[in-house]
């Protein structure tokens, strides 16, 4: 189910997000939830502007900025954000790869399984079909 028409794990991601104790691991969650989020928006159904993805960006950047994170993802978060702000969808599934032995170190297994889904889902050019139909070349 999507949160106001958000990523389709989102009630999922927002429950390991509570449940987790205060501190930089619910920071990374936090940051992993953002990310998310961001990457979404190149590759969904509903494609924004690159002058709105830009400034989403530009808000993610700062609102991460002020966040305490665990080291490994405070230091792939540059790799991540330069990712994001191309205006190519193959490159938010390159942010979400970059992203992945870091969240994995500091948020664990079921944080990657949320990386994997979002990579499958707006991966353009394999992985499983977005709408689950068939692929015809």
């Amino acid at each position: 189910m999507n949160l106001n028409g958000g990523l389709p794990d989102e009630r999922r991601l927002m429950e390991e997000l509570a449940a987790a104790p205060r501190g930089p691991r619910r920071n990374g969650w936090f940051a992993l939830w953002l990310v998310l989020r961001v990457s979404s928006d190149r590759s969904g159904a509903e494609v924004v502007s690159p002058r709105a993805h830009e400034r989403r960006c530009d808000a993610l950047e700062r609102r991460l900025r002020t966040v305490s994170l665990p080291a490994p993802l405070r230091r792939s978060l540059p790799t991540v954000l330069l990712h994001l702000r191309a205006n190519d969808p193959t490159d938010s599934v390159e942010a979400l790869r970059a992203w992945r032995q870091p969240v994995r170190e500091s948020l664990g297994t079921a944080a990657v399984a949320f990386l994997d889904a979002a990579m499958t889902r707006h991966d353009p050019t394999g992985g499983t079909p977005r709408d689950g139909g068939l692929r015809i070349s």
